[in-house]
C-alpha cells in the first residue's frame, strides 16, 4: 500500500517562520514512518529549476539560504520506497 502526505497553502511570514514549519513537516512525516528522503526547492536565488535532491546533500544549504534571508518560494518533502 502506498501512502502519500502532503501539507500544502500559501505560507505568510519570516523566513525564520519557514525554517520552523519545514522543521515541522518533517516531525509530522516521521510520525507516520515517511522518513524524508528528497527535497525539491523552488527559490529566488542558488537553486536551480525543479529537481529533486536528497536531504542529506541540500538541507544544509536550505537552512543557511534561509538564515541569509534568500526568498524560498517553495519546498517540498518527499519519500520515495
Amino acid at each position: 500500500m502506498e501512502r502519500v502526505v502532503y501539507i500544502r497553502g500559501k505560507f505568510k511570514g519570516t523566513n525564520k517562520e519557514m525554517k520552523e514549519a519545514y522543521f515541522y513537516a518533517k516531525e509530522m512525516m516521521k510520525k507516520y514512518d515517511l522518513e524524508p528522503q528528497y527535497i525539491g526547492v523552488t527559490a529566488e536565488e542558488g537553486w536551480t529549476g525543479d529537481k529533486i535532491l536528497t536531504i542529506k546533500r541540500k538541507e544544509k544549504q536550505l537552512l543557511k539560504d534561509l538564515e541569509k534571508n534568500i526568498l524560498i518560494k517553495n519546498i517540498g518533502l518527499e519519500k520515495k520506497k
